[in-house]
């Protein structure tokens, strides 16, 4: 996937659920993350569907290409969501969000600009709050079921 923007989000005020991940087995709590994390992409991934369709003009390849991918990094533990466009299905996906200026010919003849519509950022700042609110309560929600499971094995 290419990468259009660097934006980022932090689940901050979620010391309790923290303690606990790392009181979990590394695998278990990682599991935990990934879930909560894919399940907060899926809420911007529909979002930014949501707004290429709304541009109203013929953007087939790059609502095809529109995906969602979760990735651990192992040295530092960390679980991220990325959501965008694969960048070989639509290589034009980054003209759609920043725009172009005026654009000519060798001749001089104007050829456009392509206005900024930002379909990826707008996604990202609507859906932060709703996509916080739902990697909380999967985060609650798979150590419930994880810690359940470990009484039951210890």
């Amino acid at each position: 996937m290419g990468r259009l923007t660097k934006a980022g989000m932090e689940l901050i005020g979620m010391d309790e659920l923290d303690r606990v991940l790392r009181d979990l087995p590394k695998k278990v709590s990682k599991n935990v993350q990934r879930k909560a994390v894919r399940a907060g992409t899926s809420v911007l991934l529909k979002a930014t569907r949501r707004n290429v369709r709304a541009i109203g003009k013929v953007t087939g390849t790059l609502l095809k290409s529109l995906t969602k991918k979760v990735k651990t990094y192992s040295r530092t533990s960390t679980v991220a969501g990325i959501v965008g466009p694969r960048a070989r299905a639509a290589p034009h996906a980054h003209l759609v969000e920043y725009g172009t200026d005026p654009r000519y010919h060798k001749s001089g003849k104007s050829v456009g600009r392509m206005p900024i519509l930002a379909p990826f950022r707008r996604a990202f700042y609507s859906t932060a709050p709703e996509v916080k609110r739902v990697m909380r309560k999967k985060l609650a929600e798979g150590i419930k079921q994880e810690a359940l499971k470990l009484r039951r094995a210890g």
